[in-house]
């Protein structure tokens, strides 16, 4: 039987484009006596009259009972779940006992998810064509969802709530979503304000689009001598340093991938109309990250290989004016006296406090090195030739 329930209907509708059992088995139930066999564990579900809507979630309203190993259980279950008012559908599904489960939402070309473990604190990853969490689960979401793309065409926004068991993704909850109703879903209010403000880069964006994002991002800047700081001003923040970036990448004919950032990120070496632009969205994102208080999001690019950021050629030794680190620390960076002029570091998180850090303050950089040469060792840098050679 087909479901008919706002809450529901979109899971029976995505099964024929997912590998089968993504969505777990599961049948309408009506009356217990259609159930004549029994295989656990199972969990019951039910949707309530207008649950699931786009604009109306009413989210954690309904009753949904898990671990049901026997008809005693399904018996008590159902005795709750068929005496709520408004009831419009129940479900008996195969249960998953989920090592993560992820609630993400999900438009065109960017995804957004939390990623809860059954031990351990949630974390919250973020997918662009451009730039995205440097985390184990993103490709594995990225490759669930691609089937999916041309169903989810039909609305502008989805919440998914899956769970991963052995390394596989099972879907259990999908429907369309107000953007209004974010602060309500996730554990933090700031998923919302980080969702609405985030990066935008799109290829479609023409002359008009461009000049509109321009006068927002001066009057971004301008604010900023006022307002007062908010969480989801380090995401807006973003959206504008990646216009100029956008800008940069249509001047130079280059396309949008981690070289293509790198110098972009080097050009704030230089005195140009758009490097001043640059560097004082740089300041604000670091003064923004200052005030975080959340864990920031470790952000890059797919296939960075080594990455060169910095202007010419220069000498220098390990442990003098070159410094050699797994991942840069911020102490480093801001201490003025003793700042290095070049850090070499195996990290990789291009959009990173530190590195972000590092370019404001004029440190060069060389991203993603597999080993580090040891201390007193000669360093030759050619940061326009992209060669290093350690004597």
């Amino acid at each position: 039987m087909r479901l008919a329930s706002a809450k529901f209907k979109h899971l029976d509708s995505v099964q024929p484009f997912l590998l089968p059992d993504t969505v777990p088995a599961f049948r309408v139930v009506k009356q217990l006596m259609d159930i004549s066999s029994f295989d656990g564990p199972y969990i019951l579900r039910s949707a309530l009259k207008n649950e699931g809507q786009k604009g109306q979630l009413l989210s954690g309203k309904s009753l949904s009972i898990g671990e049901i190993d026997s008809m005693q259980e399904l018996n008590e279950a159902w005795e709750k779940i068929s005496t709520q008012v408004d009831l419009a559908e129940v479900i008996l599904q195969k249960e998953i006992k989920w090592e993560s489960h992820i609630t993400l939402t999900y438009e065109k070309d960017f995804f957004f998810a939390e990623i809860k473990k059954k031990n351990g604190p949630q974390q919250f990853i973020y997918w662009t064509p451009l730039a995205q969490t440097l985390h184990d689960e993103i490709q594995k979401i990225r490759n669930f969802l691609r089937p999916l793309e041309t169903y989810l065409l039909q609305d502008k926004c989805w919440l998914m709530e899956a769970g991963i068991l052995n390394g596989k993704i099972y879907l259990f909850q999908l429907h369309p979503l107000s953007l209004d109703l974010l602060s309500t879903i996730f554990s933090s209010e700031m998923v919302g304000q980080i969702v609405s403000s985030r990066m935008k880069f799109a290829k479609s964006q023409g002359l008009w689009g461009l000049i509109k994002t321009e006068w927002k991002a001066r009057t971004f800047r301008h604010k900023m001598k006022d307002e007062s700081f908010h969480p989801s001003l380090i995401f807006l923040n973003w959206e504008f340093l990646f216009h100029y970036f956008r800008i940069f990448c249509m001047l130079n004919q280059l396309g949008p991938d981690a070289q293509s950032f790198a110098r972009f990120l080097a050009m704030s070496f230089e005195k140009t109309w758009m490097s001043s632009l640059v560097k004082k969205h740089l300041e604000l994102a670091n003064f923004f990250r200052k005030n975080e208080a959340f864990d920031p999001m470790n952000l890059g690019f797919e296939s960075q290989g080594l990455i060169y950021i910095g202007k010419g050629t220069l000498e220098g030794t390990v442990g003098e004016d070159i410094h050699t680190c797994d991942t840069i620390s911020l102490a480093l960076i801001y201490q003025k006296n003793a700042r290095p002029r070049v850090i070499l570091t195996k990290e990789i998180g291009l959009l990173s406090h530190p590195v972000l850090a590092s370019v404001e303050n004029g440190v060069y950089l060389v991203l993603g090195m597999s080993e580090l040469p040891k201390k007193g060792a000669r360093i030759h840098l050619d940061f326009d030739q992209k060669v290093i050679r350690i004597e």
